[in-house]
């Protein structure tokens, strides 16, 4: 399982606003919540009901992305709703998401839930009238074939469903050749839903993920891309994705993407200079063309 952590704020003090009354579950599911903590017991039960169930008393939105619910045994008390959650959610992808409390400075909550259940594994294809099944190779290359068919006809569709189903893609899939066609599916169809699958893309552990991601992000976001690219410049392992970044912050027009290529100017990778110093070259014939 991997977490997202989309608000990074300290830990200390979050809270979710859960309603006083705790509703009848569904039968195997029970949950309260009070003052921010969770108690959970749970028999076999699916994941996507508990989850419904955590919605409803945590006061939080839960948005589910697949249809394969695994059933869910567990017990525990009094933990964080965060921590409780990536406890039961353990296996799919998840992301989290805080904004600040109206209980004070520095105090964030819990608002959004967003969980990648994993897609059931395809069957494998039998021998039939004696013929020989396909070689593992042929077989991944046929699956990779028929992911990358859904990814253009998703990119086709141009619309929210479309941009859910790309970022379930680009959670999941193990291949990152597919991953890095999602997120330029993604880069094309721009919106929130594209925006934010992008930002979780920057942390792909595939370089070649990351680059992409890095120049679409520039392009759906736009100035609101700079502290993402930013952090990406200043701090990616890889110069290829350094290089993208300084790239896409070159057609950013913020002051802030000129001040993050400059702090970057002596970046140890000598490609990587030059790029930033291409992208402050457009700054300055802007500031030129301006006067």
């Amino acid at each position: 399982m991997f977490t997202v952590i989309v608000m990074t704020i300290s830990l200390s003090g979050r809270a979710s606003e859960a309603a006083a009354a705790q509703p009848v579950s569904p039968s195997g599911i029970h949950v309260e919540v009070q003052q921010g903590l969770m108690t959970v017991d749970v028999r076999g039960a699916p994941l996507a009901d508990l989850l419904r169930v955590i919605e409803e008393r945590a006061a939080v939105r839960v948005t589910i992305h697949g249809g394969n619910s695994p059933l869910v045994t567990d017990s525990f008390t009094d933990l964080p709703v965060d921590e409780g959650i990536e406890r039961l959610v353990r296996g799919s992808g998840l992301v989290l998401t805080y904004a600040p409390s109206q209980r004070g400075a520095g105090v964030s909550v819990l608002k959004e839930v967003r969980v990648y259940l994993t897609p059931p594994q395809a069957a494998m294809p039998a021998a039939a009238n004696g013929t020989k099944p396909p070689s593992p190779a042929r077989r991944v290359e046929q699956e990779r074939s028929a992911r990358l068919r859904e990814i253009r006809t998703l990119a086709r569709q141009r619309d929210e469903a479309a941009a859910s189903a790309l970022a379930q893609i680009l959670a999941l899939d193990l291949d990152p050749t597919v991953r890095v066609k999602a997120v330029a599916a993604l880069g094309k169809l721009g919106g929130t839903e594209a925006a934010m699958a992008l930002s979780m893309a920057l942390m792909d552990q595939d370089p070649s993920v990351r680059v992409q991601a890095a120049r679409a992000l520039g392009q759906v976001e736009g100035d609101q891309a700079t502290p993402a690219l930013g952090g990406v410049l200043m701090g990616d392992s890889d110069p290829r994705v350094r290089r993208a970044a300084a790239r896409a912050l070159g057609s950013v027009r913020s002051e802030e993407a000129r001040w993050a290529l400059e702090a970057a100017a002596l970046d140890a990778d000598r490609s990587v200079r030059r790029a930033v110093a291409s992208a402050l070259t457009k700054w300055g014939k802007r500031g030129s063309a301006s006067q």
